[in-house]
């Protein structure tokens, strides 16, 4: 006979095994019980996309980071009584999440790059945006290459960001970020299982590059 808990185990009297029933293997993980302490047991299938793409781990924590607001933006250091200025070194305008990723000049031309070469009908404008206007449904295979390149941009524009700030290394062209973004979906392919895919994805964006 099994009888069941309310902590999410079960009791067997015939072996006096305990099943952790949060998890299909019936074992304890930390990740179920934050799952169901924060969320009751519900399954963001959206984040789940982020932690299945094809990018070094440390990138999924910043897309992570980025989707729920933590990146350390001026904006998010302010709430923490940081003192220092709160507008993005580029353009001088508030920099939030959204204005570092989609708003700041340097990170539409490199978005405008995107959207010219993969033949898409408008430029995401905010993390809201590229949700409802790129991203197909939940876990749509198609997904997996908008995380990649999301990623890639994402994450060139945060280095970018971060020499300008901590080495004062300035920004004399968004051929820089380009670049950047290339050489991480580069790499980053062959970690991908649909590699032939996103060569193909590659190869347009190198390509668009000869009109620049």
């Amino acid at each position: 006979m099994q009888v069941h808990s309310a902590s999410g185990v079960n009791l067997n009297d015939e072996d006096d095994k305990v099943v952790w029933k949060l998890e299909n293997s019936g074992k304890f993980t930390t990740r179920s019980m934050y799952r169901c302490i924060t969320f009751s047991g519900v399954v963001d299938v959206r984040m789940m996309e982020i932690w299945k793409s094809k990018v070094p781990l440390k990138v999924q924590i910043f897309l992570w980071m980025a989707w729920h607001d933590r990146i350390q933006t001026a904006q998010q250091l302010r709430k923490r009584n940081w003192n220092g200025s709160k507008v993005s070194k580029y353009c001088g305008k508030e920099e939030t999440v959204d204005h570092l990723l989609f708003q700041c000049p340097i990170a539409m031309v490199t978005w405008c790059w995107v959207r010219d070469n993969l033949g898409w009908s408008k430029s995401p404008t905010s993390i809201k945006t590229f949700q409802e206007n790129c991203l197909g449904t939940a876990g749509g295979s198609r997904n997996n290459m908008l995380w990649w390149i999301i990623a890639s941009v994402g994450w060139a524009l945060r280095k970018t960001r971060n020499d300008l700030v901590f080495s004062n290394v300035i920004v004399k062209s968004p051929k820089q970020v380009v670049y950047k973004s290339l050489g991480f979906l580069k790499q980053w392919t062959k970690l991908s299982k649909d590699w032939s895919r996103m060569e193909g994805v590659l190869l347009k964006l190198k390509e668009g590059l000869s009109s620049w």
